[in-house]
C-alpha cells in the first residue's frame, strides 16, 4: 500500500511538472513570438496612419489642429515636424508646451525621413518620457510621425500572461485533485 501511495505521488508531482513545463512553454513562445508579431502589425498600421496624415497636411491647413483631430481620430499621438525640424503640430501638446518641445531634427525616425526614407524606431520619448514606437514619413512640408505607447502592447500581454497562469494554475489544481 505505501508502495502505490508512491507510484502515485510520483504520478502526480510528473503531472504537475508536465503542466508547469507546458505552462513555461506556452508564456515563452507567447513573449517572443507573438509580441514581434504584433508590434510589428502596429508598425505597419502606424505607417498607414503616418501616409494617410501627409495626404491631408497642407499649407492651407493648420498643423496643430489636423494633429489633435488625427490623433483624436487614430488614438495615436501624432506629430507634423516642418523641415527645419520644428515641431508645429502634436495631439499631446498645445500653446506654450507644443512651442517648448526641442528640435526633432535629429530623433532617428525623424533624421531618415527627412533623408527620404521612412523612419521607424522604438525609444523613450525625450518629450513625452515614456516608450513609444514611431513612424514618420516624408511629406512636402515636412515629416508626419505616428506614435503608440508600448505599455498598451505590454498591458494586452501582461494580462494574457497572468490569464495563462491563472488557467495553469487551474489546471494543476485539478490534477492534484482528480489525480
Amino acid at each position: 500500500r505505501v508502495r502505490g501511495m508512491r507510484l502515485t505521488v510520483r504520478l502526480l508531482l510528473g503531472l504537475v511538472l508536465g503542466v508547469s513545463l507546458l505552462i513555461g512553454a506556452v508564456v515563452l513562445v507567447l513573449d517572443r513570438r507573438l509580441y514581434s508579431r504584433v508590434a510589428t502589425e502596429q508598425m505597419q498600421q502606424l505607417q498607414s496612419e503616418a501616409r494617410l496624415l501627409a495626404t491631408q497636411w497642407t499649407v492651407a491647413s493648420q498643423a496643430d489642429a489636423l494633429a489633435d483631430a488625427a490623433g483624436a481620430a487614430t488614438g495615436h499621438r501624432v506629430t507634423l515636424i516642418d523641415v527645419s525640424g520644428r515641431v508645429v503640430g502634436d495631439s499631446h501638446f498645445d500653446g506654450e508646451r507644443l512651442a517648448a518641445l526641442e528640435n526633432h531634427r535629429e530623433r532617428p525616425e525623424v533624421a531618415a525621413a527627412l533623408r527620404g526614407v521612412e523612419g521607424r524606431a522604438r525609444r523613450v520619448s525625450a518629450s513625452a518620457g515614456d516608450e513609444e514606437l514611431y513612424v514618420a514619413t516624408r511629406t512636402p512640408l515636412g515629416v508626419t510621425r505616428v506614435s503608440l505607447k508600448t505599455a498598451a502592447i505590454d498591458d494586452v500581454f501582461a494580462r494574457t500572461r497572468a490569464d495563462i497562469l491563472l488557467l495553469g494554475l487551474g489546471a494543476i489544481g485539478a490534477v492534484t485533485i482528480l489525480g
